[in-house]
């Protein structure tokens, strides 16, 4: 299984949205673009979607979907078809070269804990689903991006077929090797305040090829009628191919689960600008949104880099196996939390509940209360009850 990791890098400019509020261009229409396009679809917010394919094809493979997208899911109003479209995923069973099991990584605790269970989908169903909440007229496909600049007063992107387009935000979904990323960091480097490592090519030691299966029939593989998921991950001797060198390794669809994360909390933000906003305070809001999920980033990147050296080969990897082999089941429990417990939800939205018996940890835009008081007094405030004062 293999996931791309999608970035959310952002240029900015001044012009007024439609009526005041800020236009926001969204490059991408991957699973990070479409969650930011089908959340702004139910705010003010005026928002285009520019994909550079001609047209959306049913790509990649299963991905694991954890308990904490379900809050937002049921903002959404998706939740129910999504769990219809899915299959509960209640353990992991990592086996050896001949079949044999090596060991189970059990979730079962998982609604008890964080209030839902997990999910296992095909990327092109859990695509559609969010594809469809979102008006046709909204996403432009065939819209490659050539370039972007800003000025004072907007940001202005330069398709292929000659258009351009101006609007107040520029979000870059458009994958790992971003265009808007590349655009954006030519400035920055033109300014003298490019990091060295960022000027870099994107590092990879591996090419990841995908393979689809014929449709399969329960009477040859019966597991497939069992519910919970049959969830088998296989070792190989000399050559575990299970393990990832991408950004974030597939298990639990951590980069997409990020990058939807990401989506959540972007939207938040720029959903509490003023109306008319000035670049300072746009400005304002994306060092908030990089303040809130950078944390959440960083432990996530750890988790990943932890199971690409679980399926790594050589003494470390065999002894990190024997480990999750013999985990205790408090440390079972803390790192089910320490992966669970950021459950986001949209600030703008009817809170839904959250029923875990582990509570989601504290989200500075969470409350359903009107954010763009944090703008008047400034977004680094010191301590006003609406106010993000641990920024």
């Amino acid at each position: 299984m293999t996931y791309s990791t999608i970035t959310n890098d952002i240029l900015s400019g001044t012009t007024s949205g439609n009526p005041g509020r800020p236009k926001v261009l969204i490059a991408g229409a991957g699973l990070a673009g479409l969650t930011l396009g089908m959340i702004l679809q139910k705010s003010d917010i005026p928002y285009e979607i520019f994909e550079s394919a001609p047209a959306i094809r049913p790509v990649g493979a299963a991905m694991v979907f954890g308990p904490t997208l379900a809050p937002m899911f049921k903002q959404c109003g998706i939740y129910d078809e999504f769990v219809a479209l899915g299959k509960k995923n209640k353990s992991i069973n990592v086996l050896n070269s001949k079949g044999g099991k090596e060991y189970s990584v059990d979730f079962s605790d998982e609604k008890d804990m964080f209030g839902e269970d997990g999910y296992i989908l095909t990327r092109p169903v859990i695509y559609d689903l969010i594809y469809r909440q979102i008006p046709k007229d909204r996403i432009h496909l065939g819209k490659k991006i050539l370039s972007a600049n800003q000025d004072s007063h907007c940001v202005t992107i330069k398709c292929s077929d000659g258009l351009e387009y101006k609007g107040d935000i520029l979000v870059g979904g458009d994958g790992a090797y971003s265009v808007v990323r590349k655009n954006m960091y030519s400035n920055v480097q033109k300014e003298g305040n490019l990091p060295a490592s960022d000027s870099l090519p994107l590092p990879f030691r591996t090419f990841c090829l995908l393979g689809q299966t014929r449709k399969l029939h329960i009477t040859e593989f019966p597991d497939l009628a069992k519910d919970p998921c049959q969830f088998y991950s296989t070792l190989g001797d000399d050559n575990p191919y299970a393990a990832s060198t991408t950004q974030f390794t597939p298990a639990g669809g951590v980069g997409a689960t990020n990058a939807m994360h990401d989506a959540v909390v972007l939207a938040n933000w720029i959903h509490a600008l003023p109306n008319n906003a000035s670049a300072k305070e746009i400005s304002q809001a994306f060092q908030a949104y990089q303040s809130e999920r950078m944390p959440w980033v960083q432990a996530a990147f750890a988790h990943s880099r932890a199971f690409q050296v679980t399926n790594s080969k050589g003494y470390l990897g065999k002894m990190i196996r024997f480990g999750v082999k013999h985990m205790p089941t408090w440390m079972q429990r803390k790192t089910a939390i320490s992966m669970n417990i950021n459950r986001p939800q949209v600030g703008f939205l009817d809170q839904a509940d959250d029923t875990g018996s582990v509570r989601p940890a504290p989200q500075i835009n969470k409350l359903n209360i009107d954010m763009r008081y944090n703008f008047s007094v400034g977004v680094r405030g010191t301590g006003h009850k609406n106010g993000p004062s641990h920024l």
